[in-house]
């Protein structure tokens, strides 16, 4: 017991870099918007510059990535609240 305790121990700060960008995910969305919507108006001023329509799906590629991300934190938590309340989590 005392070997799996020590073991958790050494695990416990890995853990927790894994979890901590995941901690704030909608600030993250916000910025992503942000910066989306900032280089779609550089990029109305300026419709041929090959450099900004680079930005703008660069952008939109970031943001998809953090709505994906918090979709699937959002499942596995709805999932955890399905096992809560009785769900046998089978397929009837």
């Amino acid at each position: 017991m005392y070997v799996l305790w020590k073991k958790l121990q050494r695990l416990q700060p890995i853990l927790k870099n894994i979890s901590k960008p995941l901690s704030d995910v909608k600030l993250k969305i916000t910025q992503a918007r942000d910066e989306l919507l900032k280089a779609q108006m550089e990029l109305g001023v300026d419709r041929l510059n090959a450099g900004k329509i680079d930005a703008v799906k660069h952008c939109n590629d970031d943001l998809l990535h953090w709505q994906e991300v918090e979709e699937k934190i959002l499942q596995q938590k709805t999932k955890l609240e399905w096992l809560k309340l009785g769900d046998g989590n089978n397929r009837y």
